[in-house]
């Protein structure tokens, strides 16, 4: 880029719309690859929906030993 103050009008301007069409070029792409990541997780859901389950029965059952603990000294 560091030709850029020997460019013409003309060549900077072809230099703008190439960078833009790659930029719009990037963002498409992006947004594909965002939009397949989410379906993926929605594929996933029941997965992440019993791994919390499983940890909030985790998290009561380790609650039930502190209350009887707590219990059992009182």
């Amino acid at each position: 880029m560091s030709d850029l103050p020997r460019m013409s009008i003309k060549s900077l301007r072809e230099l703008i719309a190439k960078t833009e069409l790659t930029l719009d070029e990037l963002k498409t792409e992006l947004h594909h690859r965002e939009e397949a990541a989410q379906d993926s997780e929605i594929d996933h859901l029941e997965d992440h929906m019993k791994h919390a389950e499983i940890s909030l029965q985790s998290i009561r059952d380790f609650f039930v030993i502190l209350i009887n603990e707590y219990r059992s000294r009182h």
